[in-house]
């Protein structure tokens, strides 16, 4: 079940993966287009790197030897029924539903459910039906090379070890394994473009300038800081002595008489200055 989902979805001619993967790259090579021909292009890489890994997966669990521990294999066995049932059920659909319902969803159309016909503004769909056949086959050419790759490299057959591992070894092959390895540096790209920046940004900027900064100073904290100083400040003016309190007593004493005979004198002047402007009136 497993080899028939990899020949499935890899796009085995006939199986039904075949029918989904190459119609959508028939389609998009059909528009003649930048970004249909792009799109193509990227279909069928991919193509090549879904069989070489599909197939690396066949070869190394059915085919080469076993590189695990012991008492891995000790403890190795067949899945349940739970899921074999399931599994038997998509395997038989990988096989014949994509043969067997083709032409409901490409071609010019098919006679279930009272005549499907393809609609006049998908005249695409028409036109990939009618490309060469080379170009339909490019595809499937793709997924060979991914294949025998996949046979040569992960060296299932009698090939001498000792060429492969040099191979693999050599200048441009290791470089290249450590470049796609490293995710094409997208990892390291968005971390120090990205990342970085925006941590810095938000420790410098929005967590030390404004959060700890003008909201903390001038908000609850930073008044809190400025009224515990200025008590502070102004406890230190009693220091436990006697003269120091009868310096503040005499002090206040006279803050308030100042006060009081400063209200006395504004009073007098304000009644002065009304009885002047009633004896001018009356002259």
């Amino acid at each position: 079940m497993i080899l028939i989902g990899s020949l499935a979805l890899i796009g085995t001619p006939f199986l039904t993966g075949f029918y989904s993967k190459d119609c959508i790259l028939e389609i998009a090579i059909a528009k003649q287009s930048f970004v249909g021909n792009f799109s193509y292009f990227l279909g069928c890489s991919a193509a090549f790197c879904t069989a070489f890994y599909s197939f690396r997966l066949v070869f190394l669990t059915f085919v080469n030897k076993t590189n695990t521990f012991k008492s891995y294999i000790q403890t190795a066995h067949e899945a349940p029924i739970k899921m074999i049932i399931p599994l038997m059920i998509l395997s038989i659909g990988a096989i014949v539903h994509g043969f067997l319902t083709r032409d409901i969803v490409i071609g010019l159309g098919c006679l279930l459910f009272n005549n499907i016909f393809i609609n006049y503004d998908n005249f695409i769909l028409i036109d990939s039906e009618f490309l060469p056949a080379f170009i339909k086959n490019i595809p499937l050419l793709f997924t060979i090379c991914g294949i025998v790759l996949s046979l040569f490299l992960i060296n299932c057959f009698n090939v001498n070890k000792d060429f492969v591992l040099h191979l693999k070894l050599a200048w441009i092959p290791r470089h290249i394994y450590i470049f796609l390895n490293k995710k094409w540096h997208w990892d390291q790209l968005t971390n120090e473009l990205i990342v970085m920046k925006t941590m810095n940004f938000g420790y410098n900027v929005s967590f030390l300038s404004i959060d700890k900064g003008f909201i903390e100073q001038f908000g609850p904290t930073g008044f809190a800081n400025k009224f515990f100083h200025l008590s502070f400040n102004f406890s230190k003016l009693q220091g436990g002595s006697l003269f120091h309190t009868i310096f503040l007593i005499i002090m206040f004493v006279i803050l308030v008489l100042s006060y009081y005979f400063f209200n006395v004198f504004c009073v007098f002047s304000v009644l002065n200055f009304q009885f002047f402007l009633l004896f001018f009136c009356f002259l």
